[in-house]
């Protein structure tokens, strides 16, 4: 079961740590963290799920634009409207994984996060 947990892509780490994470990602420690992380991500899911409403609280909602299950692209629309200064962002080229572990994908999500953060501090909105 480990090995099957362990075959992550490793994107953008330099070849020579890919043992070292390999083995990280064989550990129990690691595989309780990873069952954890999807019990804590299915009621996050719902919670998420409940909102109507963010009162025009900045967001951005980054969307990966390849391996997006059906229906995926409308929910994240609807997930836009949750507020009066949001963005929907569309990553060219990407899929959801690749906005997490590669560097060069990655710079949109952090780019994303980095103008909630600016709106948020200087009071303005994002539109």
């Amino acid at each position: 079961m480990l090995e099957v947990i362990a075959q992550a892509s490793y994107g953008s780490l330099p070849p020579r740590y890919w043992d070292e994470a390999r083995a990280n990602a064989s550990t129990a420690h690691y595989l309780r963290s990873h069952i954890g992380e999807f019990v804590a991500g299915a009621a996050s899911m719902q919670q998420a799920a409940s909102l109507t409403n963010l009162n025009g609280k900045p967001l951005i909602v980054l969307t990966a634009d390849t391996g997006n299950a059906a229906g995926w692209q409308q929910a994240q629309d609807h997930m836009a409207t949750l507020s009066t200064d949001s963005s929907h962002r569309i990553a060219k080229a990407t899929t959801h994984e690749s906005l997490l572990y590669d560097e060069a994908d990655s710079a949109q999500a952090s780019q994303a996060i980095r103008d909630v953060i600016a709106a948020v501090r200087t009071a303005r909105p994002l539109l």
